[in-house]
Order: C-alpha cells, then structure tokens, then sequence
C-alpha cells in the first residue's frame, strides 16, 4: 500500500553535467588579428570609463557650485528685501515730517508689510508721541551770508557750492 521512497541520489544531478559554459581560453590562443581587437576594445573601455569619472567628478563640483550659488541667492534676495523695507520705513518717517536726527530711530519703530501700513504707523507714531519737525528760522541764511547747519554733510555741500 505504501509505495517505496526513491533514492535521492537517482534524482541528483551534478553540477559538472548541467554546465553549458565552454572552457575559456586566454587571450594569447587566440589568433593575432583576434587579440589586436580586443587590445584595441579594451582600451577603448577603458578610455570611455576615464571620461565617465571625469564627468561624473565634474558633475559633482557643478551640483556643489549650484547649491552654493542657490543659497547665495536666497542670502541676497533676503537682503534686498530687508534693505526694501528699511528704506520704505526711512521714506515714510520722512513723509511724516520727522526732523532728520531723528529719522533712524523712528523709521526702526514703524511697523507694517506695506509701504501703506508702514505710511499709516509712521502717522499714528508721529501723533502719539508728538514728533514734529524742527523749523528753521526764516531770518537765517536771508543776508546772503553762508549757511551754517548742524548736520556735516549739509556743510559739506553747501561749503563746495559754485
């Protein structure tokens, strides 16, 4: 009822009788004109695989140079953007008739995204502190004699004037 097992070893097969691969042979068997090919092939490989690491290397310092580049611009694009508003900030103390002195430190207060609402905080700053613009005296400078102010580079151009 119960049938035989099987040997295994009439199962097996040997590695040596499923081989399909030729024996090799070297490269000083084959006939002349056959080596010259190949030396020529194999230099040929081996130039194309030089000029892939030189590209690849390049490839690399050109992505380097690229990151670098890219977070440069960002850095001088941010830049810019605070220079921008500072600038809007120092234009709206200015409209707002604040005295020149005093420009910077108000222009740092202001607060707003805009040219508007910096405009708009540079008005409401001005009223709640009562900032006003220092006004000269009219009788100065009417003589025709040289003017003289408190601010060097107003001096400077006015003792260069032809």
């Amino acid at each position: 009822m119960s049938e035989p097992l099987s040997d295994p070893a009439e199962h097996d097969v040997t590695p040596e009788a499923t081989s399909v691969e030729p024996e090799r042979e070297s490269v000083e068997d084959l006939p002349a004109f056959a080596q010259k090919i190949i030396r020529s092939l194999r230099s040929e490989a081996a130039t194309h695989r030089h000029k892939a690491r030189v590209a690849a290397e390049k490839a690399a310092a050109l992505e380097q140079e690229t990151t670098a580049l890219h977070a440069a611009k960002v850095n001088a694009e941010a830049t810019l953007s605070e220079s921008r508003m500072e600038l809007t900030r120092i234009r709206a103390a200015l409209d707002a008739g604040v005295p020149a002195e005093m420009v910077e430190d108000f222009a740092a207060r202001l607060q707003g995204s805009t040219a508007e609402e910096i405009a708009a905080d540079a008005a409401r700053l001005k009223s709640t502190f009562g900032v006003s613009a220092r006004r000269g005296d009219p009788s100065q400078g009417a003589s025709g004699g040289s003017a003289v102010t408190d601010h060097p580079l107003t001096n400077f151009f006015l003792s260069h004037r032809t």
